[in-house]
């Protein structure tokens, strides 16, 4: 009997760690072409990709997701310092960019680098539709899950690091989002 493929989700979102897990900034590249694999094979037959990268390594993974769309989000982080974040983007489902979002009481995290989840709702709505479910590998504080949530998307987000993790479910739960913990597979959080 054979069974059929079905996609983890509609499309992946992702702003990966820029060293860390064994990475460096000499092997970076190398070093992250088997996460970038997983990450494309769990994008399904649609293959709808977001991945931030610094500016200096744009052109390589233009390259290796066979893309030259980037979207530039200006002042990309919660603490406004200016920086801007560069998003390699692989099929989007729209190319019209849209303004920020203005939320008001979104829980605040101790990630020391925390995205704005605002400016995260322009990416999730350039590369998702309202039902589409969400992947984020590397969920660090749950900005782009949070974003994703709140414009009425699913969202599945990964994080190793225990304290990151933690902050991240604790900004889900205060925004009122109901928990479902796969891995006692129940609702862990009824309301």
């Amino acid at each position: 009997m054979q069974r059929h493929h079905r996609d983890i989700a509609n499309c992946v979102i992702t702003d990966p760690p820029y060293v860390g897990f064994g990475f460096t900034a000499g092997n970076y590249i190398e070093a992250f072409q088997p996460y970038l694999n997983e990450i494309v094979r769990c994008a399904g037959e649609e293959g709808r990709v977001a991945i931030s990268q610094p500016l200096a390594r744009v052109k390589a993974y233009s390259n290796l997701l066979d893309t030259t769309i980037v979207l530039r989000i200006q002042d990309a982080f919660a603490d406004h310092r200016g920086d801007d974040a560069y998003f390699l983007l692989s099929n989007p489902v729209t190319n019209k960019i849209s303004t920020r979002e203005e939320w008001r009481d979104v829980p605040a995290t101790s990630h020391p680098n925390p995205r704005d989840v605002g400016k995260m709702a322009t990416l999730i709505k350039v590369m998702s539709a309202p039902g589409d479910t969400i992947l984020d590998p590397f969920c660090g504080s749950g900005a782009i899950g949070l974003a994703a949530v709140l414009l009425g998307r699913n969202y599945i987000g990964i994080e190793l690091d225990p304290l990151r993790a933690e902050d991240a479910r604790r900004r889900f739960v205060e925004l009122g989002v109901k928990e479902l913990d796969w891995r006692r597979g129940r609702d862990s959080n009824p309301r």
